[in-house]
């Protein structure tokens, strides 16, 4: 099983065409060619989104720490990623898509 790169915390995602989905985010990690974003509940783990590095085609970042990254297949938006956790993760997204 591969080892995260690193790890940062966001407070909220959100999966974009299903407003259900808006939950807290207890932590992503950060893969060589990936990013795992841990979806949690009010009491458990709801699961992982997986967002693929290659699939990301667009990549919005507000100043209140709210990043959205489009992907072919869906578009999913995280806050609370302002300050460097948020601009080590976009560098990372920077580096790998050149």
């Amino acid at each position: 099983m591969a080892v995260p790169e690193f790890t940062v915390r966001g407070n909220k995602v959100r999966i974009e065409g299903n407003t259900n989905e808006k939950t807290n985010c207890g932590k992503i990690e950060v893969y060589k060619d990936r990013m795992k974003i841990q979806q949690k509940g009010t009491v458990m783990c709801k699961g992982w989104i997986t967002v693929q590095f290659d699939n990301i085609v667009d990549v919005q970042v507000s100043s209140l720490g709210k990043m959205r990254f489009q992907t072919r297949r869906q578009d999913v938006s995280v806050t609370g990623l302002g300050g460097p956790p948020g601009t080590k993760l976009l560098e990372h997204i920077r580096d790998y898509l050149q």
